[in-house]
């Protein structure tokens, strides 16, 4: 499986033009945003950018986290999505959550992170 992007929204100064709607996702994730945010959190940096994000909906100059890029080795986020679950519910795709479900919510380590995007390398 080749890691796949989430929490690109279109909004997003760092989001894809053709990503999903930050707006539309709101209030829209059902479970346990405690387990949620603390996964993505987990994240082991993939890409690190310099700078931080602000909040988007609030548009009241609140930090929503920085531009770096997580991952897990089979998805890549931006570090903020876990603010936007933790503040407005967003919704991420339940493929996202089925697989995290898979691995208990155990987020691996950087050096299974290594392996298993190695392993993906043709």
């Amino acid at each position: 499986m080749k890691a796949r992007r989430i929490g690109y929204f279109r909004e997003l100064p760092h989001g894809m033009r053709d990503g999903p709607s930050l707006i539309e996702a709101i209030g829209r994730f059902e479970g346990d945003r405690t387990q949620l945010v603390a996964y993505l959190s987990a994240g082991v940096p993939y890409v690190v950018s310099p700078g931080v994000g602000h909040d988007v909906i609030a548009n009241d100059g609140r930090l929503s986290g920085c531009y770096h890029t997580l991952t897990d080795g089979y998805w890549f986020w931006p570090a903020d999505l876990a603010y936007y679950v933790q503040e407005y519910g967003v919704e991420v795709p339940k493929v996202f959550l089925d697989s995290l479900s898979e691995r208990n919510w155990v987020p691996p380590d950087e050096t299974a992170v290594q392996a298993i995007l190695n392993a993906e390398t043709p």
